[in-house]
């Protein structure tokens, strides 16, 4: 959702986040929802730290680390103990085809049991 409010109290929560985590550089809210057929991620809004074109970053999650293109994929963090369930759910030796799977965090999981 994106922080409500006039410019000045958006940069102070980018600030803020800023400050509290010194590994964050750059603290961006999504403006808009998903849209379109293809359910395209709304664009980007930096609050904090610099410009930059294209908005990459890298996230670690359960031991695998991915690097997103956060302008081109959806990609939502808060997901992680879900896709987690599902991945435990997969054994040994079974075939698996992960549909719609975006920047393929599932797989990716998989790929490093």
């Amino acid at each position: 959702a994106a922080v409500p409010g006039p410019e000045s109290e958006r940069a102070a929560v980018g600030s803020a986040v800023l400050a509290e985590n010194g590994r964050i550089r750059i603290v961006a809210v999504r403006s808009g929802c998903l849209e379109g057929e293809e359910r395209a991620s709304g664009s980007l809004e930096i609050l904090a730290g610099p410009e930059r074109k294209p908005l990459i970053t890298t996230h670690s999650e359960f031991g695998v680390r991915y690097v997103v293109n956060l302008e081109t994929m959806f990609f939502n963090p808060r997901m992680a103990p879900e896709r987690q369930r599902i991945c435990a759910q997969v054994r040994a030796g079974e075939d698996i085809c992960v549909l719609f799977a975006g920047g393929c965090p599932e797989a990716l999981q998989l790929a490093d049991k």
